[in-house]
C-alpha cells in the first residue's frame, strides 16, 4: 500500500485508482482491515484489504471480480461506490469511494446500550435499498450485510458499503456456524452448505435490526 496502485497492478472498472504514500488505519474486522487513502486526483478512498486466509481459496478472486464487474454500473445514493479490486502480490484489496460517517458497529458500541431513537428510521433506510438492490439486479444480494458494513452519515442516512463480497464469502463454503463466529455474517439456517442469495440478506437485515432494538 506504500505506493499509488501502479501500471502493473490488476485493475477494474476506474483506471485512476492510486493509494497515499501513507494511507491511515481506520477499521478492522474479520474481513480485513481498512485504510483511507486518495486516488490520482485526490479523491478521498478507503480500502478493504481482505485476509489472506480468504484470498488463498483459489475461486475468491475470480468471483470477487465477476460480481465487482457485474456491479460496476450499479449506482445509488444508499450504497457506497466500489472502484475496483486491486491486487499486488498475495494482497487483494476492494477499493471504495471514502463514506463520511461512522459506522454502526462502532456507534452501537460508543453508544453502551444508550443509542439514540434512530433505529427504525436507519432499519427503514436499510429495508428500502436492499428491495432496490434486488429490484435493479435481481440475481444478486448483497450477502455480507452487518453493522460493520453500515456508514451512517453525518446527517443521520445508512449508507451500505462493500457490496460486492458475497459471491466471493460463497467460495469459502463455510458452515453457517463458522460464517457467523469467523466473520460475524448471518446465515438462514438451511440443509447443505449456505446459500448466498436473497434469503441471505433478509436473515441480515434482521440481525442488524434485532442489534439496534437491542442497542447492542
Amino acid at each position: 500500500m506504500a505506493q499509488s496502485l501502479g501500471k502493473s497492478r490488476k485493475r477494474l472498472m476506474d483506471p485512476a485508482i492510486a493509494r497515499t504514500p501513507a494511507p491511515s488505519f481506520v477499521f478492522e474486522d474479520g474481513l480485513g482491515t481498512r485504510h483511507h487513502g486518495s486516488d490520482a486526483g485526490n479523491q478521498p478512498l478507503e480500502v478493504l484489504t481482505l485476509r489472506e486466509q480468504l484470498t488463498a481459496v483459489p475461486s475468491f478472486e475470480f468471483a470477487l471480480r465477476e460480481r465487482a464487474s457485474r456491479l460496476a454500473g450499479f449506482r445509488h445514493a444508499s450504497y457506497g461506490h466500489v472502484r475496483g479490486i486491486d491486487k499486488a502480490g498475495n494482497t487483494l484489496a476492494v477499493v471504495s469511494d471514502r463514506i463520511e460517517g461512522v459506522r454502526l458497529s462502532e456507534l452501537l458500541t460508543v453508544a453502551e446500550q444508550q443509542l439514540p431513537p434512530v433505529e427504525i428510521c436507519v432499519i427503514r433506510q436499510l429495508v428500502q435499498a436492499v428491495a432496490m438492490l434486488h429490484e435493479q439486479v435481481p440475481d444478486v444480494c448483497h450477502g455480507a450485510l452487518a453493522l460493520e458494513r453500515v456508514i451512517i452519515t453525518p446527517n443521520a442516512r445508512a449508507i451500505i458499503v462493500e457490496q460486492v463480497l458475497g459471491a466471493a464469502l460463497g467460495q469459502l463454503l463455510f458452515s453457517r456456524e463458522n460464517y457467523w463466529k469467523d466473520l460475524r455474517i448471518a446465515m438462514p439456517p438451511r440443509a447443505g452448505s449456505p446459500r448466498f442469495d436473497r434469503r441471505a440478506d433478509v436473515t441480515q437485515l434482521g440481525a442488524i435490526s434485532l442489534a439496534l432494538i437491542l442497542g447492542r
